[in-house]
């Protein structure tokens, strides 16, 4: 933690807007090393799960390891408007009810966290100052997930989300592109 903290710290000395990315696996804590860094600095924090695909738009989706996630929606609604200096809005979407359920309204930061599955993503790859990938030992992440979903959940995320973020592990290998890796096992 230290370290991405002394990254953040140096980046941030450069008196410009920082964009850190956080990708990795289910339960590995990305959201926990988000929150974290929240804490320390005065920060926007904004997770992919609010940018995941539509059933319509994976279901248009053929290719095999693409990012669960509305890349040209984030970057619109998101990036874009990083780069200017007024307050913005993005719709959040939640893929268990299929709906937009809220705006959410963005003050203007110098540090900016993105945070989630597929932010690392080929596409977006070169928009981040620093890129974090944490992964996880599988037996430590069904552990975490059978804590964190309801038995019906679980049996869906394993057979439907699990496979899609190893496809695009595979595909686009975002844990090599990362600046810094951390996994996280049993016992540790």
């Amino acid at each position: 933690m230290n370290k991405i903290l002394d990254e953040i710290t140096d980046l941030l000395a450069e008196n410009k807007k920082i964009v850190v990315g956080i990708d990795g696996c289910s339960c590995a804590g990305k959201t926990k090393l988000a929150d974290e860094i929240k804490q320390r600095f005065e920060c926007n924090v904004f997770h992919t799960d609010d940018f995941f695909l539509t059933e319509e738009q994976r279901a248009e989706k053929k290719e095999k390891g693409f990012a669960n996630f509305d890349v040209g929606r984030f970057r619109s609604q998101v990036l874009n408007n990083l780069e200017g200096d007024m307050a913005f809005d993005y719709d959040k979407y939640n893929c268990k009810t299929g709906l937009y359920t809220k705006i959410v309204v963005c003050e203007q930061k110098q540090l900016n966290v993105i945070e989630g599955t597929y932010c690392l993503c080929d596409e977006l790859g070169a928009e981040y100052d620093l890129k974090i990938f944490l992964d996880i030992d599988r037996d430590l992440q069904r552990e975490r997930l059978e804590q964190r979903e309801q038995p019906e959940s679980l049996k869906m995320f394993v057979e439907k989300w699990l496979p899609l973020e190893e496809n695009y592990f595979e595909a686009q290998n975002p844990k090599e592109k990362a600046d810094i890796v951390k996994r996280k096992s049993l016992g540790i």
